[in-house]
């Protein structure tokens, strides 16, 4: 007969065994997502990109099952939200909204280490923003072509404040000024508009070329618009010229982007696409792209990387005629 100490032995040997025994390499995941997912934006709180990525989420989230939280990481027009992203693991619990234009001007000026266009997964293109040209109310410029005159008079006395350098406002400017006989003008960088819409209402800089965050103080009767840089005149603002309309060549847009790191797989794609396509159908998500003037614009797939390959090309060609190009 055995004795009591040796199964008790016996049971604590196969207690141990239990507990501590390694886990099967070949045990399954967690489906996903099992946790909330983070949105950064690349933009302060408060901006074009900011509004309508948070509009997004909120109709989204009706269509996942995990929190969404969105977190501002601002600064060099976008690029730091983008490094931000780059670096998280490809499972699908970090994600980002970036402006693809200036993410890819940026990588042609040499600013960043990411290629926007085969450094990262390309989930949805969901809307375009509205770039245009914004003076305080009681400025003397009145149309676009007073900015011009008096720059060409007074060179570098004329400011004007974007969202950064090599931001879509930015290059948008840079390339007015060449057309307009390579004006002189002060650039002032900020962190987006939630920083760019005080500085102009607080007479810091005289002149704001920078996506639409701009429309409510417009509204308000804080701001004029002198053009917009569109092709086409604004649905919101239709007694406002384009640049192109004033004289000058000059057309800019910034579609935005929902992107992951490079390598997330299919099925996490499929997941995060499915609920933010639904999101855009949302119409709280509708209401603030027309308070802000900007067009839905839903690309996917192919159609998308083919869409970002043209305007990656596209990009060098401004960043070399501008000379932007980090020496």
């Amino acid at each position: 007969m055995r004795s009591p100490q040796k199964n008790f032995a016996g049971l604590a040997l196969l207690v141990s065994l239990l507990f501590f025994a390694p886990w099967d390499a070949g045990a399954a995941e967690p489906e996903y997502p099992s946790k909330p997912v983070t949105l950064i934006v690349g933009f302060p709180a408060g901006g074009a990109v900011d509004l309508t990525a948070r509009a997004l989420v909120n109709g989204a989230k009706k269509h996942f099952p995990q929190p969404i939280i969105v977190e501002n990481k601002s600064g060099a027009g976008g690029m730091v939200g983008l490094a931000q992203v780059g670096v998280k693991p490809p499972d699908g619990y970090t994600v980002g909204v970036i402006g693809s234009q200036a993410a890819a001007a940026s990588w042609h000026m040499g600013t960043t280490n990411y290629n926007q266009l085969d450094d990262f997964t390309h989930i949805m293109r969901y809307a375009g923003l509205m770039f245009g040209i914004v003076v305080r109310q009681d400025s003397p410029f009145n149309t676009l072509l007073d900015v011009i005159t008096y720059a060409k008079a007074n060179p570098g006395k004329v400011s004007f404040g974007t969202s950064g350098v090599g931001s879509t406002g930015h290059l948008a400017m840079a390339t007015l000024a060449q057309e307009a006989g390579d004006l002189q003008l002060t650039h002032i960088p900020y962190k987006g508009g939630g920083e760019s819409l005080p500085a102009l209402l607080g007479g810091h800089v005289d002149v704001l070329s920078d996506a639409s965050s701009w429309t409510s103080l417009v509204d308000a009767g804080k701001f004029r618009v002198l053009a917009v840089y569109s092709s086409e005149r604004s649905r919101m603002y239709p007694s406002v010229p384009t640049v192109k309309e004033s004289g000058y060549a000059v057309v800019y847009s910034n579609p935005l982007e929902l992107f992951g790191p490079k390598g997330l797989p299919g099925p996490i794609v499929s997941k995060l696409h499915d609920a933010f396509r639904k999101g855009m159908d949302d119409p709280g998500f509708d209401a603030v792209l027309k308070k802000m003037g900007m067009p839905m614009l839903y690309l996917a797939g192919e159609e998308l990387l083919k869409s970002n390959r043209e305007n990656f090309e596209r990009m060098k060609k401004v960043v070399e005629k501008l000379e932007l190009q980090k020496k």
